[in-house]
């Protein structure tokens, strides 16, 4: 989630000052300039003084790119009304001013995005919301998920900490699993139908959070297996539920408008209405407005709409359906950050049925440890755990001790603990009997018997030798080897998840595979359109007649930088033509390319009368 603010972190204090001078600041302090350009007042006035180009680029942008930005590459034709010579111009001008950065992509092309609350001011700056509701009479049914996303995968993640899933020699999860896993999770596959998660050979719930644990490193492939990743996980419980909606958020969007960045409109529209239900042919009636009042073409389809951005959203627990006769109905619904209203997460209650009752948004670090010794019956408001003698007996074997779950129970709840649940833990704890077996390893030699660490964490078995458990191996390693000796054996024992103290790894949350740096540099004229100063002044003033093989050179340049020409054809009036292509076919010279409208063209050179390279003015 780049910011404006970490944009301009990213840039030299020289590149800072200059995009400051373009706003009349006199230094390249950050703040003022985040201040001033997420100021819509001042955009609206900053984008009546653009040049032709520059409102093209930035409406291509709010219009087609959306927040991820853009390649030059995909912008034209079509729609647009830029040339790509005209777009890297839009493009350098527009980085010039601080309102668009560069990134150099891994394969070497350069992607152009607008940092997101920037991005979003420009919505505020340049769009007058046209919603307008009418009266809604009653709803009949409304559908939606109970819990949403965080929470699913949640339980996907203890179900893994719980029992690593088996994978098959090609790496995939065997069927009878997957209906396991997703009789775990809430979310109904039917809203995921029409996504990328509804097109793979598991059901879509669990093809989703798999997707959505790897890409966020929550899991991992060891000995054909899939299980935890455990020191990322402990850091994902250790985020406050406000950081986790925030990412869960932001990657829902990126990964719904990843198809239809088009749509980023849409979504902006349908943040702003976050009052009660909304009919759906009224956001898209308030979104075909905007568009239509910007001239930026589009086809708005209500079938595509719903089945690829509303479903998945109420699937995904962020939105609500309804129905009121024939009308779809939607609204946003907790924890959506839109709404901007606060997330229960007091205290919890047991109850002498030895169910537990946590809030939604209770610590997650805390309901991990609850987990360990509980079993998840369900709930909205209210999350219920439910104590057994099997549940205990789990927490057993885990490693946690009757009095450590009793200290849990009696932290979260606001009521005093029944005394017959602390009885009966106790009971089930005492009654569950194992025997633990430890691999031990035995050490011998004098120098270990002398050394403080051993006599410490070993038990003397015999002259010169003791016992060690393989969990300590690690520590006594390193004391050892410190003091000259050689040890040959180390193996080390994970701790429990419960254990771990959250959040002591520091992670990157950014849902991108790939976290380009940005180019800290001041665009030119020259990164905008290279190698135009090195072409002859002639060929760039004025329409002229020319030798045919001057022609083609003149062509070939034009074709090797992104060119824009003036071309006048037997009998027709100058069009502006973009070539791509020059070949010798049948005898002839042909160049291929774009016209104003971005149609392919061919043209013969025998018809060309005169032509002009188009130096861009940027009117």
């Amino acid at each position: 989630m780049n910011s404006l603010r970490s944009c301009l972190s990213a840039l030299s204090l020289e590149v800072c000052q200059r995009i400051a001078s373009h706003h009349g600041l006199q230094e390249g302090a950050i703040d003022p300039l985040v201040e001033r350009l997420t100021n819509p007042a001042y955009l609206r006035k900053l984008y009546k003084g653009f040049s032709n180009i520059e409102k093209n680029v930035l409406l291509e942008l709010l219009f087609h790119g959306g927040e991820g930005g853009f390649h030059p590459s995909i912008l034209y034709p079509g729609q647009n009304r830029l040339t790509p010579l005209q777009l890297r111009l839009g493009f350098a001008r527009l980085r010039q001013m601080g309102l668009l950065f560069a990134q150099k992509a891994a394969w070497g092309e350069s992607h152009y995005f607008c940092p997101q609350d920037l991005f979003s001011a420009w919505h505020l700056a340049l769009i007058d919301l046209p919603v307008r509701h009418s009266p809604i009479q009653k709803v009949h049914s409304v559908y939606g998920t109970p819990n949403g996303i965080g929470h699913d995968l949640f339980h996907f993640l203890i179900y893994l900490d719980r029992e690593p899933v088996p994978l098959t020699s090609t790496g995939k999860i065997y069927k009878r699993m997957l209906k396991r896993l997703d009789l775990e999770l809430e979310m109904d596959s039917k809203w995921l139908v029409d996504t990328e998660w509804g097109a793979k050979e598991v059901p879509a719930s669990v093809a989703l959070v798999m997707d959505l644990a790897a890409e966020f490193r929550l899991t991992q492939e060891e000995n054909n297996e899939l299980m935890v990743q455990p020191e990322h996980v402990s850091a994902w419980l250790g985020l406050s539920w406000k950081e986790i909606i925030e990412i869960l958020f932001f990657w829902t969007k990126r990964k719904l408008l990843a198809r239809q960045p088009a749509w980023y409109t849409l979504w902006w529209i349908m943040e702003q209405q976050t009052e009660g239900w909304v009919r759906l042919t009224e956001t898209i009636a308030a979104w075909s407005e905007v568009v239509n009042r910007w001239n930026r073409k589009g086809k708005i389809s209500m079938k595509k709409v719903l089945r690829q951005l509303i479903h998945p959203l109420c699937g995904l627990g962020w939105i609500e359906i309804g129905e009121s006769g024939a009308e779809v109905l939607w609204r946003w619904k907790i924890p959506a950050p839109c709404i901007k209203k606060p997330l229960f997460s007091e205290g919890g209650y047991v109850k002498a049925d030895f169910e537990v009752l946590l809030p939604a948004y209770y610590p997650l670090d805390q309901r991990w440890i609850l987990a360990q010794f509980a079993d998840y019956a369900g709930g909205e408001q209210m999350h219920v755990y439910l104590l057994s003698a099997k549940s205990i007996a789990r927490g057993k074997e885990k490693g946690m001790e009757e009095g450590e779950m009793i200290d849990v129970l009696e932290k979260l709840s606001i009521n005093p603990l029944p005394q017959n649940v602390s009885d009966a833990v106790l009971q089930w704890g005492n009654s569950h009997r194992r025997i633990l077996c430890r691999e031990v390893v035995v050490m011998e030699g004098e120098g270990a018997k002398l050394h403080p660490e051993v006599k410490k964490h070993a038990e003397e078995i015999g002259e010169n030798r003791f016992l060690v458990e393989k969990k300590t191996a690690e520590k006594l390693t390193t004391a050892l080897q410190n003091e000259g000796y050689t040890v040959n054996w180390i193996e080390k024992e994970e701790k429990p998840l419960w254990k771990r103290e959250s959040g002591l790894l520091e992670m990157n949350w950014m849902p991108n595979k790939y976290v380009p740096e940005i180019v800290d540099e001041y665009p030119n004229l020259e990164t905008a359109v290279p190698g135009l100063s090195s072409l002859p002044q002639i060929w760039k003033t004025g329409l002229r007649s020319y030798h045919r093989a001057t022609m083609r050179d003149i062509l070939r340049k034009a074709t090797q930088f992104q060119l824009d020409l003036l071309i006048e054809e037997n009998d027709c009036k100058p069009a502006l033509f973009t070539p791509f292509k020059l070949n010798y076919t049948s005898g002839f010279w042909m160049v291929e390319g774009r016209n104003e409208t971005g149609e392919i063209k061919r043209l013969n050179l025998e018809k060309i009368k005169r032509l002009q390279i188009v130096v861009p003015t940027g009117k």
